[in-house]
């Protein structure tokens, strides 16, 4: 379908990978130590909550992180989003990206028991994109661009995250309750739109630019396995946002 191979940008993704996702999972205690000592709410739950409000917590961070590069790429014009072409960057940098948002999903399987269905799907699903893009040739254009997008393009809304795991931190219904939450809603909704708009533009060009329709099917058929994990998880958030 795609050139695919293990390369040194690949194995060095990958080092980089595993780097990555010990320095998420040492966050744990960290921020566990800090809301123990700060929130007695915090202190009154079961380890297994408090294990998924550090999960998203920390995520939110990350995310945040990931979002900060991925606008930055785009306001130096070092990544076009409007044109099927590759920008002369470093491809690594994108495989690395990618494995930092990737680790987010990985430790949280771990350390995370508190999982909607949905939710664990959408994330091995993270992570097999992953470890494809990662063996994947950046020099030639295909649908795991779509791919890495819809992982830059979620990171932006990072709030969400943090709002799910804060809420347990916060007094019901108080005054950085709903602000919390509605600023969350707001920036899903609006990510959403974005990423899937992109997503509908992106496979267009995809297809007014390809030389192998056949290939190109296939290429599609095989997203859209993932996309609808995704959107599937994406829907039932956005639906607890805005209720």
């Amino acid at each position: 379908i795609v050139s695919m191979n293990i390369d040194s940008e690949t194995l060095i993704s990958w080092g980089f990978f595993g780097l990555v996702s010990v320095g998420f999972y040492s966050l744990y205690p960290i921020t566990n130590y800090f809301l123990e000592k700060f929130s007695q709410k915090y202190n009154n739950y079961t380890l297994e909550r408090k294990e998924y409000i550090l999960t998203n917590v920390i995520k939110s961070k990350v995310l945040f992180v990931i979002s900060g590069l991925f606008l930055s790429t785009i306001y130096d014009n070092s990544l076009d989003i409007l044109t099927v072409r590759h920008s002369s960057g470093n491809y690594l940098f994108w495989k690395n990206i990618s494995a930092l948002y990737a680790c987010t999903d990985f430790i949280g399987l771990i350390r995370n028991k508190k999982m909607e269905t949905s939710t664990i799907i959408h994330h091995y699903c993270v992570l097999i994109t992953y470890f494809v893009i990662s063996m994947l040739d950046f020099t030639k254009e295909s649908i795991f661009k779509a791919a890495l997008m819809y992982g830059a393009f979620s990171a932006l809304a990072f709030m969400v995250n943090f709002y799910l795991g804060a809420r347990f931190l916060l007094k019901k219904h108080s005054k950085w309750d709903i602000i919390t939450k509605k600023m969350s809603a707001i920036s899903y909704v609006i990510a959403c739109a974005f990423n899937w708009t992109w997503q509908m533009y992106y496979m267009r060009v995809l297809y007014i630019n390809s030389t192998n329709i056949y290939n190109l099917i296939l290429q599609f058929s095989i997203y859209f396995v993932l996309l609808f994990a995704w959107i599937s998880d994406d829907l039932k958030l956005m639906q607890f946002l805005l209720n």
